[in-house]
């Protein structure tokens, strides 16, 4: 439920800060653009990952909500140039919605690591398996 919490959380972020990323990169997409197929993406990752819990559903969150954590992280910290249609970004400020969704995006990655990960049989705490006794 995690994983799908921080990717609707990214969704809904990122859809709402559209508007004001909106200008317009010269030959290319805007901000808002960018922005919107950002909450998209999260949107769908969250609603595969709700309705299948498939592997493959939990990649894909992973995918979107890595790299949008990976992307707001590179865009604080550097100025990115435009790759190909997507403008060049850079906004060094922290405030409350762009933390929420960095907070979000990194929740959900880690929760989509976790559930990733092979999953042995839980066994009580302080205990180890006990072994087969044919094989000693």
């Amino acid at each position: 439920m995690g994983v799908t919490a921080g990717l609707l959380v990214d969704a809904i972020v990122h859809w709402h800060l559209a508007e004001p990323f909106g200008l317009a990169a010269p030959g290319g997409w805007g901000g808002d653009t960018v922005f919107r197929l950002q909450a998209s993406a999260a949107a769908i990752a969250a609603l595969l990952v709700l309705l299948t819990g498939r592997l493959a559903a939990y990649a894909f969150g992973l995918l979107v909500a890595g790299s949008a954590l990976a992307a707001v992280l590179a865009a604080t910290w550097f100025v990115t140039p435009a790759l190909g249609p997507i403008p060049a970004m850079h906004d060094p400020a922290w405030y409350p919605l762009k933390t929420l969704s960095a907070v979000a995006e990194g929740m959900a990655a880690v929760l989509a690591i976790a559930a990733l990960l092979p999953r042995r049989r839980s066994e009580p705490l302080g205990q180890t398996p006990q072994r087969n006794r044919q094989n000693g």
